[in-house]
Formats: C-alpha cells, sequence, structure tokens
C-alpha cells in the first residue's frame, strides 16, 4: 500500500506550453509522451480536435474557439486557400497517404473523395472548382516530388 501512495500520477505528466489555450485549460504529456488537453473540470482530450469539438458542442465564446482553432497547426493541420473558408488539411501519414480534411463544423474527413462529396453537397459551385484545383495541383506537385 505504501507503494500506491507513494506514486503520484501527477508525477508522470509534464506541463508544456501550448498556444490558444482557454484560460484555466492546461496541456501535458502523459507518460508514453502522448499529448493531453485539460479542462478545468478535469477533462482530458487526446488532441487538439477533440478538445475543440467539446467548445463548439459546449458554446464557447468564438473568440476562445478561434484562438485555439489558430493552433492546429501543432497537429499538421494547415490552411489552404484553395479549400472551403474555415477548413483545414493535413496528410496524418507523410507523403505516400492521403490528406484529411476538417471541415468548418469540426468534422474530420479521412479523404479528399469524402471532403469532395461533402463540399459538392453544399451546391457551391465555387467551392467545389477551387478544390478541384486544389486537388490537380497537389497531385501534381506529389507527382514531381516523387519523380
Amino acid at each position: 500500500i505504501a507503494d500506491l501512495l507513494a506514486e503520484d500520477p501527477e508525477d508522470k505528466q509534464s506541463s508544456i506550453q501550448m498556444n490558444g489555450l482557454p484560460k484555466n485549460w492546461r496541456a501535458e504529456l502523459n507518460e508514453s509522451g502522448k499529448l493531453l488537453i485539460v479542462n478545468p473540470e478535469g477533462k482530458q482530450f487526446m488532441s487538439r480536435i477533440e478538445a475543440l469539438q467539446f467548445m463548439v458542442q459546449s458554446t464557447y465564446d468564438a473568440k476562445t474557439i478561434h484562438s485555439f482553432w489558430k493552433s492546429l497547426e501543432g497537429e499538421g493541420w494547415r490552411v489552404d486557400d484553395r479549400i472551403p473558408s474555415g477548413w483545414r488539411v493535413r496528410r496524418p501519414d507523410g507523403e505516400d497517404s492521403d490528406y484529411e480534411y476538417l471541415s468548418s463544423k469540426m468534422t474530420i474527413l479521412t479523404s479528399t473523395k469524402e471532403a469532395m462529396d461533402v463540399i459538392k453537397s453544399s451546391g457551391n459551385f465555387e467551392q467545389v472548382i477551387q478544390f478541384e484545383t486544389f486537388v490537380e495541383e497537389e497531385v501534381k506537385f506529389i507527382n514531381i516530388k516523387i519523380k
């Protein structure tokens, strides 16, 4: 019992700095080096996306959400003018993988085809054309890098 009492689970986590965290939130690394984001009530999130989804569902103010949304680059998410406004894109498994897309509603779309289907279903023809340009240019860029 003395061993259990001596081992404080808080000691296995180390606090880290993260831009955009709401007041009284914290970020830390657990014992296996994975990022945890913890809200003031102690709820843990395994990614910035999970934390953002919680903020949106909990009706946090737009300024707080936007400030934290800007920190998504830390997980590889980037903004691109050729995808819909408010969306982000990344390649989670490096250059040999398809893209993932984060919609403005904080929904993760796991393929370019899925993203195109969502954009087409919106009925916004201009966004469809812009996204087709993104796809064509990114595929061309990837093919040039491979050669």
